[in-house]
């Protein structure tokens, strides 16, 4: 990807998604960690931010942390929010 970070990113995030489906939660955390804040913090499209979320909270999940869960579903409400995506927020919900 050269120097775009922001598509490294992109691609972090929804291969941390397809890592998850296919049960490596620790190849899926690792490569959302930081990814899912570049995301957040610059540009993305609806259907990563709902991967990531949904990872996310899947990972939060499969820890038995709830509290996890509804923060990184509260994270992905303010997303929606500041970036006037209600199709997002409606997958969230």
């Amino acid at each position: 990807f050269g120097a775009d970070s922001g598509m490294k990113a992109v691609a972090d995030v929804l291969l941390a998604h397809v890592l998850y489906a296919r049960g490596d939660l620790d190849g899926a955390a690792r490569h959302l960690h930081g990814s899912l804040a570049h995301v957040d913090a610059y540009d993305g499209w609806l259907d990563v931010y709902a991967a990531g979320y949904e990872t996310l909270a899947r990972l939060a999940e499969a820890r038995g942390d709830p509290a996890g869960v509804e923060a990184a579903l509260a994270r992905g409400a303010g997303t929606a929010a500041a970036r006037h995506l209600p199709r997002l927020a409606a997958i969230l919900r």
